[in-house]
This record gives C-alpha cells, sequence and structure tokens, in this order.
C-alpha cells in the first residue's frame, strides 16, 4: 500500500506484506523495486517514504539494500527510511 499524504506532502509506502509462507523467496524486493519503477516513471525524481518497526531487522536491511536511508526520525514507534527515487 502506498500513496499520497497532501498534510505533508510527500508519497510513501505504508505497507508491504508478503504471507508468511512466501517471505523470503524475493517477492517482497521485487514488488519494492516494481513500486519505485512505478514511482519514477509516473513521478519523476521524488523522495520516497517507508517506515518498519525497529524490530524488523530483516524488512531494514532489505529497504538499505534497495537504497533507503534511515532518516533519524522515528515515527509513532517506527524507523523512517527515505529514497531519493
Amino acid at each position: 500500500m502506498y500513496g499520497y499524504d497532501p498534510d505533508d506532502d510527500i508519497w510513501g509506502m505504508c505497507r508491504l506484506m508478503i504471507d508468511n509462507r512466501f517471505q523470503k523467496k524475493g517477492y517482497g524486493r521485487s514488488a519494492l523495486r516494481m513500486l519505485l519503477g512505478v514511482m519514477k516513471e509516473r513521478h519523476g525524481h521524488i523522495l520516497f517514504f517507508t517506515n518498519a518497526v525497529p524490530q524488523n531487522d530483516i524488512a531494514i536491511k532489505m529497504y538499505e539494500d534497495e537504497g533507503f536511508k534511515k532518516t533519524g526520525e522515528i515515527d509513532e514507534g517506527k524507523v523512517v527510511l527515505a529514497i531519493d527515487s
């Protein structure tokens, strides 16, 4: 799930859910890459945000591997990450 937040004037992904039975097979990474491609095609060069609970090391590593950087912000207990897409 992704969208535009007009209050903060940002685009972001609020959920990337892969059924537990299908995790660690590359589906999440593929979906993320496809979404970033769509965002770049439709909106050009933008900052794109996501977040993860601090304990979700696997998701945070995947986001960082794909170019996201931690912003240093914590929003509602979640680590905020952004990518210059």
